[in-house]
């Protein structure tokens, strides 16, 4: 018998019993078909950057006109912008939160700059820009606000400073406040 016919034999034992082997060859195979689901609600708005007060410039301010424990001023109106609201908006809530003052007030953020900080300060966010009512920068006071369906609707807050002490020392101000705006 030829060396040609010996390799071919081998070549064809070895590769029919390679179907043999466990984990070698094809697997069972199945299908499945997915249902995707979902709704597409008309019950949202869009945030305008560009209109919205997102980076505030509170007025400076002399450190004698904030001593005091709750002593406010150098107040700066804030405008949330609200665009093409959805037909079935009727509301939102709005949740902020930050960074909290060390010191005993709840409702004071803490002033986070950096750079020469001005000490015996903090910050007031207002839930409106004429009332007394404050957000605390632990989230804890969240506001619902009525939005007009199908228009663009402007959220009126404020902010200001607030004295912390008897002591205050003059220096840069900074406050980071985060916003969440949930539908309804």
């Amino acid at each position: 018998m030829s060396n040609r016919k010996i390799f071919r034999a081998k070549y064809t034992f070895f590769l029919a019993t390679l179907g043999l082997l466990p984990g070698v060859g094809v697997a069972a195979t199945d299908s499945a078909s997915i249902t995707v689901t979902g709704k597409v609600l008309a019950n949202t708005c869009t945030l305008d950057k560009a209109a919205s007060t997102l980076s505030p410039i509170l007025p400076d301010i002399s450190d004698r006109d904030i001593k005091g424990v709750g002593t406010v001023g150098g107040e700066k109106d804030i405008d949330i912008v609200l665009k093409d609201c959805g037909a079935a908006v009727k509301e939102v809530l709005i949740t902020v939160t930050g960074t909290k003052d060390g010191g005993s007030d709840d409702f004071a953020f803490k002033n986070t700059s950096q750079n020469d900080p001005s000490s015996g300060v903090g910050l007031y966010f207002y839930q409106t820009q004429t009332g007394t009512d404050k957000f605390k920068p632990d989230g804890s006071t969240p506001k619902t606000y009525a939005i007009n369906p199908s228009e663009d609707n402007t959220l009126k807050m404020r902010a200001s400073y607030v004295g912390l002490g008897d002591t205050v020392t003059a220096g840069n101000f900074q406050s980071t406040v985060t916003m969440t705006i949930d539908y309804k």
